[in-house]
């Protein structure tokens, strides 16, 4: 069953093959929809949710060059997320995060 944001962000996802944005939009887990991408999204902004954690299924997402995950519940970020070689920005910027080595 699809939920509200799911639904938003498949529609977003469909308007710009590059871009995701949904911020704000009460998201408690990352959307499936986001990894079908093939691996062109270069931009995801999910800030302003509920998310918890960084799955390990990002590595899918190689040209993403932003990520903005700022003001979520995220506790940890997975140290693999330093696979992402094209990554430029990665905010995360009031959330829980403890202690990470990348």
């Amino acid at each position: 069953m699809l939920t509200h944001a799911s639904i938003f962000l498949m529609q977003t996802a469909l308007l710009d093959k590059d871009a995701v944005r949904a911020d704000n939009c009460g998201l408690m887990e990352w959307p499936k929809e986001i990894f079908s991408k093939q691996h062109g999204l270069r931009e995801l902004i999910l800030s302003r949710n509920h998310l918890i954690d960084i799955p390990t299924n990002i590595l899918q997402l190689g040209a993403l060059r932003v990520l903005r995950l700022d003001r979520n519940m995220i506790c940890a970020v997975p140290a693999s997320i330093g696979k992402l070689t094209a990554l430029v920005t990665l905010d995360l910027a009031c959330n829980q995060v403890g202690g990470w080595t990348l």
